[in-house]
C-alpha cells in the first residue's frame, strides 16, 4: 500500500501542466444614470453653493446625457473633466437653448457660466464632440446666489417701500418664483395717484387702504398685459400696492412706476 501511494505521488509530480490563455476582455464603465437620452428621461443633479460632481459616461457612440437641475436666481457654472471630448448645452425650463460650449475648459472639455434669474427646472445636455465619441467624464456644477431686490415682500407685514412724488418714480422688480406676490407700501398725502407697470411679464395690480381694504385693481388697461391704477386719495396715511402675475405660473421682471398730483 505504501508503494502504491508513492507511485501516485510520482505520477502527479511528473504530469504535464496545461495553462489556458484567455483573451483580454474590454470592461465597460456602467453609467447608473442611464437611460437619460432625452428631456423626458433626464436624470437629476443637485447644484449647490459648493462644488458638486457626477461620474458619467458617453456610451455607446452617439449617446446623449440629459441632466435636469433645479435653479434659483444665481450664476451657475458647469464643466467636465476627463479624456472624453465633451460638448455642453444649457436649456431653459421650456427647453429653449440658453448657452453652449465645446472646449473653453481646455483639454477638449466644455464649461458654461450663465446667470439664471427665474427659478425652475433647467436642463444640461452633454454629448460627444463627434458622433463616434465614447468614454467616461466627470460633470461639475456650482452656483453663486444673487439677491432679488425688495424681497421678501410676500405679505402686508413683509412689504417693501416705494416713495411716490409729483415726478415719476420707478423700481425694477421681479415676480419670482411662480406665485410670487409683491406687496409695496407707500405714504400718501391727498392727491390723485397713478401706478402702472412695463415689461413682458403679465402683471395684475391692486391698491389697498391703510386698513388693507381693496380700493382698486386692474389687469391690462396699460396695454401689453400691464396694469394701470389711477385713484384719488383724500386721507393721508400708508397705503399698499400688490403686484402679482396674471396666472399662478407667471414669473419674470417688470418695472413699477408711480406719480401723484396733489389736491
Amino acid at each position: 500500500m505504501k508503494g502504491f501511494a508513492i507511485g501516485i505521488l510520482i505520477l502527479l509530480l511528473c504530469a504535464p501542466v496545461f495553462f489556458i490563455h484567455m483573451p483580454p476582455v474590454a470592461c465597460t464603465q456602467f453609467d447608473l444614470s442611464e437611460p437619460d437620452n432625452s428631456f423626458s428621461q433626464a436624470h437629476s443633479f443637485a447644484v449647490a453653493t459648493f462644488l458638486q460632481s457626477q461620474s458619467l459616461s458617453l456610451d455607446p457612440a452617439g449617446d446623449y446625457d440629459y441632466i435636469r437641475f433645479y435653479a434659483t436666481p444665481g450664476t451657475y457654472n458647469f464643466y467636465t473633466t476627463g479624456t472624453t471630448d465633451t460638448y455642453g448645452y444649457l436649456y431653459s425650463p421650456s427647453q429653449n437653448l440658453l448657452a453652449s460650449d465645446d472646449d473653453s475648459a481646455g483639454n477638449q472639455q466644455f464649461t458654461i457660466t450663465y446667470t439664471i434669474t427665474t427659478s425652475g427646472y433647467y436642463y444640461l445636455l452633454v454629448k460627444g464632440f463627434a458622433p463616434t465619441t465614447t468614454g467616461p467624464y466627470t460633470l461639475y456644477g456650482i452656483y453663486t446666489p444673487i439677491e432679488i431686490p425688495y424681497e421678501p415682500d410676500y405679505s402686508f407685514s413683509q412689504y417693501s417701500s416705494f416713495s411716490v412724488y409729483t415726478y415719476l418714480q420707478s423700481q425694477t422688480r421681479s415676480l419670482n418664483p411662480a406665485g410670487d406676490y409683491d406687496y409695496i407700501r407707500f405714504y400718501a398725502s391727498p392727491g390723485t395717484y397713478n401706478f402702472y407697470t412695463t415689461g413682458t411679464t403679465d402683471t395684475y395690480g391692486y391698491l389697498y387702504s391703510p386698513s388693507q381694504n381693496l380700493l382698486a385693481s386692474d389687469d391690462d388697461s396699460a396695454g401689453n398685459q400691464q396694469f394701470i391704477i389711477t385713484n384719488t386719495i383724500t386721507t393721508s396715511g400708508y397705503y399698499y400696492l400688490l403686484v402679482k402675475g396674471f396666472a399662478p405660473t407667471t414669473t419674470g421682471p417688470y418695472t413699477l412706476y408711480g406719480i401723484y398730483t396733489p389736491i
